[in-house]
C-alpha cells in the first residue's frame, strides 16, 4: 500500500475518533444536566407537597425523601411511589397537589429502574 494513502488514513480514523470522543464528552453533559434539573425538581416538588398538617400522608416519607434520598432503601422507594399514586388518584386533592405527586412518582420510578 502506499505511504501517503496509510498516512491519509490514519489522520482520518485519528480525525474521526477525536469527533466521537468529543460527541460523547458533550451528550454525557448534557445528561447530566438534565439529571441535575430532574433532582432539583423533585425536590423542590416534594418540599412544596410537604404540610403542616399531613393532610396527604406524605410527610414522613417526603421528609426520608429530602434528606436522604442518594441512599433511599428501596422499600421507601416503593412505598413514596405508591402514596404518591394514591395523591393522583384522589379526586379530593387538588390539581397542584396530583401535579406535584406526578413529578416525585416520575423520578421515584426513575430512581427504581436505575436500582435494579
Amino acid at each position: 500500500m502506499n505511504e501517503t494513502l496509510l498516512i491519509w488514513l490514519f489522520g482520518g480514523m485519528s480525525a474521526w475518533l477525536g469527533a466521537i470522543t468529543a460527541m460523547v464528552l458533550l451528550l454525557k453533559t448534557e445528561v447530566t444536566k438534565i439529571r441535575t434539573i430532574l433532582i432539583i425538581t423533585s425536590k423542590r416538588a416534594a418540599e412544596i407537597l410537604h404540610s403542616p398538617d399531613d393532610h396527604l400522608g406524605l410527610d414522613e416519607l417526603l421528609d426520608n425523601y429530602k434528606k436522604h434520598h442518594h441512599d433511599l432503601p428501596l422499600a421507601e422507594w416503593e412505598a413514596l411511589k405508591a402514596r404518591c399514586e394514591e395523591v393522583i388518584a384522589n379526586p379530593n386533592c387538588t390539581k397542584s397537589e396530583r401535579l406535584l405527586a406526578l413529578v416525585v412518582v416520575e423520578f421515584s420510578t426513575h430512581k427504581l429502574s436505575r436500582k435494579f
